[in-house]
């Protein structure tokens, strides 16, 4: 049967003034923050992906996809007084430990039929203008795919941040969601954070820090973050170097009553503060800045109001009740990445493809071409008591 149409539906001109995104380009802001990024820049000149590999100052290549690190820590007491001419006393060799890990795997694919590509018109252009074989479209198809894989590993991140990471069957064989809270038959990703640095910061077990919360303008706020700075010296040896927090969160500190006393009520009570001005490859600033107070000029306070989607919920990177506290970096996480012989297409040999990679393969029956997306990796936290994931406001 024909199907009919209007007068008005065939001079209706068809006019595409050009492509937008509701939603910016994600950043890895958090993974940055712990020295994990990886050398991974977006192609954005809609000729195709890279390579790239996650090869970052704090990243270490693991030589199998599950293993063991060991723990030797170093000492903080000394050896006994022996009196004149008494043998030497045995001392106890240092105890060893030892940490499991095991490399997540992510491993997207689409599948692009060339009839279907060669209907269709090019993204942003009108309807007389044809994209041949669907290169513009597959571009933007590809970016959008490698841009999900590496939010998978901000999402990791800021699992690892919280100490609150689990693995949910998705239904489909052998693939698992990330998800920040325990669902239906979860598996945990254990970081070995201790139970005294989360929630009001019992780190010590001689009671809350953050006894008053943080929203209460007479909270002492500088004194909670003395006793935070103190209590990792004490755990790891480390003094407090980072603080995240969101907007919201920085605002309850500068307008804190202590902070602003001790600064004097009359000046401002940060030292410096800083938007981050870099732009993404969407052209859009990133939502961030970094800032130090004037009476703690040793800690750094990342102003973080990014969101990102976690099991198909948005969230927020950092939520407005919590803040995150850390040790210097450099020696607390590593990222562990892992290379895996993958064979390109049909009957070619395997070659080893780094911690992240991507390819193409040409397929018949329907003809086409499936990209593929392999990344390989794990946040470490090597020191798990030289961080905090604190519940601040309450």
């Amino acid at each position: 049967m024909p199907t009919t149409v209007t007068i008005d539906d065939i001079l209706r001109p068809s006019v595409v003034l050009g492509k937008i995104s509701r939603n910016r380009v994600q950043y890895l802001t958090c993974t940055e923050e712990l020295g994990l990024t990886p050398k991974y820049v977006v192609n954005n000149d809609e000729d195709g992906t890279r390579d790239s590999n996650l090869s970052t100052p704090n990243s270490v290549e693991l030589p199998a996809r599950a293993g063991l690190y060991d723990i030797f820590d170093r000492p903080q007491d000394g050896v006994n007084v022996v009196g004149p001419g008494a043998p030497a006393e045995l001392v106890a060799p240092q105890v060893v430990g030892q940490v499991a890990y095991r490399v997540a795997r992510f491993h997207p694919a689409m599948l692009f039929k060339y009839d279907e590509m060669n209907q269709r018109r090019s993204i942003g252009q009108a309807a007389n203008v044809l994209d041949k074989g669907g290169a513009t479209y597959v571009s933007n198809q590809a970016n959008t795919l490698g841009l999900r894989t590496l939010n998978s590993l901000e999402i990791m991140t800021l699992g690892m941040m919280r100490d609150s990471l689990y693995l949910e069957p998705t239904g489909a064989p052998d693939a698992y969601k990330l998800s920040f809270t325990a669902g239906t038959n979860p598996i945990r990703i254990n970081f070995q954070m201790p139970a005294g640095n989360k929630l009001k910061l019992d780190m010590l077990g001689s009671g809350d820090i953050v006894a008053t919360s943080w929203d209460n303008l007479a909270a002492p706020i500088l004194a909670d973050l003395h006793a935070i700075s103190a209590a990792f010296v004490k755990l790891c040896g480390r003094p407090l170097r980072k603080v995240m927090v969101n907007s919201k969160g920085w605002m309850n500190i500068i307008n804190n009553t202590e902070v602003r006393t001790a600064a004097g009520t009359a000046t401002s009570p940060y030292n410096s503060y800083e938007v981050n001005e870099e732009k993404m490859a969407d052209g859009i600033r990133r939502a961030t800045a970094k800032a130090t107070l004037k009476t703690l000029p040793g800690v750094e306070f990342i102003i973080n109001d990014e969101w990102i989607t976690v099991a198909g919920t948005a969230v927020q990177k950092i939520p407005d009740a919590n803040a995150f506290f850390c040790t210097d970096t450099n020696d607390v996480f590593k990222l562990g990445y892992y290379s895996e012989q993958i064979a390109e297409q049909p009957g070619q040999p395997p070659m080893f493809k780094d911690a992240f990679s991507t390819w193409w393969e040409h397929k018949s029956d329907p003809s086409g071409v499936k990209l593929y997306y392999l990344m390989n990796c794990i946040p470490m936290n090597l020191v798990p008591n030289a961080s905090a994931w604190g519940t601040v406001v309450y």
